[in-house]
């Protein structure tokens, strides 16, 4: 006897009927945001089994239908920037935005995944993980500061050794130059007494002699 109600046997075989039209049992799945068209796997889709879209788009199960545009894409109500971000969450497994999201756009992640189900993003979605990532990159360049510090005092060490290296250099070349000042000196003086006309040299029979003459 037909009572004019839809078994549930026959409004699941519905379901996974209608899921199959709109692409949903293939791996690639065609969506409708919002709007904005997007494509993803269909394992992305169901990578929280317990959460709303895993129940949308799990072929055995009994969400119902789904609905979808003129394009045959299912179509979802959501704000398309925030499900970018659970879509990229869904994808690898964490914020792949590290946290650092503006506060507007935080707060439509963290309703978007509440209205899905993903308690964990919610949770992770916040301005604290942020703040947490901005906390690490202050400690990155403190980090990086430091070592900066670290090279400068390195070249100032380097200079110093140089400029201990040009006062030898410098002290090498006064000592040089007294050295040939006493040499000139020295020089200038045999130099004068060989202009003096009292000494001559004559020849002797053992070698070489001045005499001096008294100058008749």
């Amino acid at each position: 006897v037909n009572s004019g109600s839809e078994s549930p046997a026959s409004m699941s075989k519905r379901g996974r009927q209608e899921k199959e039209k709109v692409g949903v049992a293939t791996s690639i799945v065609r969506l409708n945001v919002g709007g904005e068209h997007m494509a993803t796997a269909l394992s992305t889709l169901r990578a929280r089994p317990e959460s709303l879209l895993g129940r949308m788009f799990d072929p055995d199960g009994r969400y119902g239908e789904l609905l979808r545009d003129d394009t045959d894409a299912v179509f979802l109500d959501a704000d398309p920037e925030a499900f970018r971000v659970i879509l990229n969450y869904l994808r690898r497994g964490r914020l792949v935005e590290h946290g650092c999201l503006p506060p507007i756009l935080a707060n439509k992640v963290r309703a978007e995944a509440d209205y899905f189900g993903l308690d964990e993003l919610v949770v992770d979605g916040g301005e604290d993980m942020c703040a947490d990532s901005v906390a690490g990159a202050v400690k990155a360049s403190a980090v990086a500061l430091e070592t900066l510090a670290e090279k400068f005092d390195d070249v100032i060490e380097k200079l110093g050794s140089v400029a201990n290296s040009l006062d030898s250099v410098a002290g090498s070349s006064t000592e040089v130059s007294g050295s040939l000042d006493e040499i000139k000196e020295t020089f200038e003086g045999l130099v004068a007494e060989t202009q003096d006309t009292s000494y001559w040299p004559v020849r002797h029979v053992k070698g070489i002699r001045c005499i001096k003459f008294d100058g008749n």
